[in-house]
C-alpha cells in the first residue's frame, strides 16, 4: 500500500521538474564575514571582510573566483576611538590593499582584498568598528579594547650567564594586562644547518614547544598582577628529538644570537571566546557552538554578520644557553644522533 502511494507522487514530481525550472535556493541574504585582531604594537592593522555567495552551480568553483567574495568599494570601514566610554573624536578610515598574498586553499588565491590602516593604536583605548554598506545602508558593528604590552619578568638571566636547559624546574613570569582574558606561552629553539659537501648554510629552522600545552591561562592564574607558569626546561630536548630527524648530509648548530626564545600571547575576551569555540575537540559530538561579536540587523531572525573583531598582545624574549645545555644538545642521549656540533666549531664560508 505504501509503494502505491509514493510511486505516483515521485513520478508526478519528476514530470513537473521536466516541464518547469525551479530553484532550490532561498532568497539571497547579504551576509558579512569579518576577521580582525588588533595589536597596538603592529605597524599595520588588517581586517578581512567578505561576503557570503549564493549559487546553483558548483560552490567550490564560485569561491575560487576572488572577485565574487569581496565588497570592494561598496562598503566603508572605520574605527572610532573611545576612552572611558567617550569618543575622543578620532576616526580612522581603512583603505584597501591586495598586496598581501593569500596561501593556497579552498578560497580564491593568491589575490585577496584586505582593509588596513597604518595609524598607531592607543593601548588604553577601545575601538569601535563600523562597516556601512553604501547601497543598502546596512551597518555591521563591533568593538574591542586594545591590550597593553605584556612584560616578561622571568627567566631573568644575568648578562654573562646563559639559560640553563638541563634543569628540571623553571618559571616564566609575566605581567597581567588590563582587558586580557587568556594567555598562551611558547618556547622556540632556533638552529641552522650547514651542508657537509659545500660548507654553506642550507637552512635555518626552529623547534616550537607549547609551554601551556593547549590550555589557556586565565584570571584564575593571576597573583599580584602577574602570572607565573612552572615548566621543565629539560623537556625541550624531547621536543627537539621528536621534531627533527637525522640528516647525514648536514651539520647542525644553535643560532648564534639568542637561540632560545620565550613568547607570550594575550587575548581579549572576544578572541578567547572565539578560540574556545573553534579549538579542536576530542569529543564524539561534533556539533559546535557558534560565536561572533559582530552586530548587524537580522533578516527574518537570520544572522547576517559572522566572525570576530578582537585584540591581542605579544611579547618575546631571547636567551643564550649555558655550556652544560649545549653539551647536552651535542652529546646527550636524546639529541646526539641529530648531528649537532658546538657553535664555536662553526667556520663561516
Amino acid at each position: 500500500m505504501i509503494k502505491k502511494i509514493w510511486i505516483p507522487i515521485l513520478l508526478s514530481l519528476f514530470i513537473y521538474s521536466c516541464e518547469q525550472d525551479f530553484s532550490l535556493n532561498a532568497p539571497y541574504r547579504d551576509v558579512t564575514f569579518v576577521y580582525g585582531v588588533l595589536d597596538s604594537q603592529d605597524s599595520v592593522h588588517y581586517l578581512k571582510i567578505y561576503k557570503g555567495v549564493q549559487t546553483e552551480g558548483n560552490p567550490t568553483q564560485v569561491v575560487q573566483d576572488w572577485t565574487k567574495l569581496y565588497y570592494f568599494d561598496t562598503i566603508s570601514v572605520t574605527l572610532t576611538e573611545f576612552k572611558e566610554g567617550q569618543s575622543t573624536g578620532r576616526v580612522i578610515t581603512l583603505d584597501t590593499t591586495t598586496s598581501v598574498p593569500r596561501l593556497e586553499g579552498a578560497f580564491g588565491y593568491p589575490t585577496q582584498l584586505l582593509y588596513y590602516t597604518t595609524e598607531r593604536l592607543d593601548p588604553t583605548a577601545v575601538y569601535y568598528l563600523k562597516i556601512v554598506h553604501r547601497e543598502t545602508g546596512r551597518i555591521v558593528e563591533a568593538e574591542t579594547p586594545i591590550l597593553q604590552p605584556i612584560v616578561l619578568n622571568a627567566p631573568n638571566i644575568p648578562e654573562n650567564a646563559g639559560l640553563n636547559l638541563v634543569g628540571r624546574k623553571g618559571n616564566i613570569i609575566f605581567t597581567h594586562v588590563p582587558n586580557a582574558k587568556a594567555y598562551e606561552i611558547f618556547q622556540y629553539f632556533h638552529y641552522f644547518e650547514v651542508s657537509k659537501a659545500t660548507g654553506v648554510v642550507v637552512r635555518e629552522g626552529y623547534v616550537k614547544r607549547d609551554i601551556t600545552n593547549g590550555v589557556f591561562l586565565t584570571e584564575s592564574n593571576v597573583s599580584y598582577n602577574q602570572i607565573s607558569r612552572e615548566y621543565n626546561p629539560s623537556t625541550l630536548y624531547d621536543q627537539i628529538a621528536t621534531q627533527l630527524k637525522p640528516d647525514p648530509t648536514v651539520v647542525r648548530y644553535i643560532r648564534k644570537n639568542e637561540p632560545v626564545v620565550f613568547e607570550v600571547w594575550g587575548a581579549s575576551q572576544s578572541l578567547y571566546n572565539y578560540l574556545l569555540v573553534n579549538k579542536p575537540t576530542s569529543s564524539i559530538v561534533q556539533d559546535r557552538m557558534e560565536y561572533t561579536n559582530l552586530v548587524a540587523p537580522a533578516d527574518s531572525n537570520y544572522a547576517t554578520a559572522w566572525g570576530v573583531f578582537a585584540s591581542r598582545a605579544r611579547t618575546a624574549q631571547g636567551y643564550r644557553i649555558n655550556n652544560p645545555s649545549e653539551d647536552s644538545l651535542v652529546k646527550g642521549s636524546k639529541t646526539s644522533h641529530l648531528g649537532f656540533r658546538y657553535l664555536r666549531e662553526y667556520i663561516p664560508m
